[in-house]
């Protein structure tokens, strides 16, 4: 049965009927008090849902979707497969939730938002770090590497397999991953033996730590990681909860000037900003300050406006 919500792009198939409750906070057009919903929600009759209730033995498998999000909880760069740039797109994830948008633009691709575990089959609980290689995606949930490739055609990922952090990234096995990015070197990419694409994965700690892979066969092998000196990744010392989430693009001055490499920083609440990174130019960062707040970047449904949620 398609039980898909007809304006938004909510696909219920991978949820409870107990999530309707949620979703009418989430998106009041979904179900709305005392107005059918036949127009709202396809092949799913109101009497389906109507006065559903937990009973004693209700068990939800993850407590979301949050009725009012105020943070998020990965974010990353997606690299389009058939080596045009206008099909990257930009990734992000909250409370179960994962919104797509055009990296040319920021327009949210049509039939988004998605339940998370609907875009990454069987990638439930709150994402800690996501990145794409250019070969495959990774997402790091409570230290479980999951790994999907891309299938550019279907636009869909596919399942790969499941490892731990541990088994996958060698050395790593202190701390939390709290977010992850790349330095992505695609145009100077010829050899299977070059080091491609260098992701930074940052720490959940009390003082910053970061780990920085370098991956050979153009994205697909990655080798051993080694620990950063906080400093290089900006140029300057980064405050602990900078990045709570990240992701990596290219960016080109009004002027004109030569492209260079910037990161989307989320701070552990609503806001983040933009600085340059790996490598850094001399005090390209000492003047840029300031934070940007996410909902006016970023079209998000259920975005709480007035809180600071961290």
């Amino acid at each position: 049965m398609n039980k898909t919500q007809g304006s938004s792009g909510i696909n219920a198939e991978y949820g409870d009927y107990n999530d309707v409750t949620n979703l009418k906070g989430l998106y009041d057009n979904v179900l709305i008090s005392g107005v059918s919903s036949e127009r709202n929600i396809r092949d799913l009759a109101f009497e389906d849902v109507r006065g559903t209730y937990k009973d004693a033995n209700y068990k939800a498998r993850i407590p979301y979707p949050k009725q009012c999000l105020d943070s998020i909880d990965a974010a990353f760069y997606l690299y389009g497969r058939n080596d045009k740039s206008d099909h990257d797109a930009i990734y992000l994830i909250s409370h179960g939730y994962t919104w797509r948008y055009s990296a040319t633009n920021h327009a949210m691709i049509r039939g988004y938002p998605k339940r998370t575990a609907e875009v990454f089959p069987g990638a439930t609980g709150e994402i800690d770090a996501a990145f794409d290689t250019g070969v495959r995606l990774y997402l790091i949930i409570n230290k479980v590497v999951r790994i999907y490739e891309y299938q550019n055609m279907y636009k869909r990922f596919d399942f790969v397999k499941k490892t731990s952090l541990k088994e996958h990234f060698l050395g790593i096995s202190d701390g939390k991953i709290r977010s992850a990015f790349n330095h992505y070197k695609k145009e100077e990419c010829v050899t299977n033996k070059e080091i491609c694409v260098k992701t930074t994965l940052i720490v959940s700690s009390v003082n910053p730590k970061h780990y920085e892979v370098n991956w050979k066969r153009k994205g697909a092998k990655a080798g051993k990681p080694k620990l950063g000196i906080p400093e290089n990744i900006l140029g300057q010392a980064y405050e602990r909860d900078d990045f709570h989430a990240a992701f990596e693009y290219t960016f080109t001055p009004k002027n004109g000037t030569e492209k260079r490499s910037e990161v989307m920083m989320f701070d552990r609440g609503w806001v983040c900003k933009t600085r340059e990174f790996y490598p850094v130019n001399e005090d390209a960062n000492v003047n840029r300050t300031g934070w940007n707040i996410v909902h006016l970047l970023f079209k998000i449904s259920g975005w709480c406006l007035a809180g600071a949620g961290s």
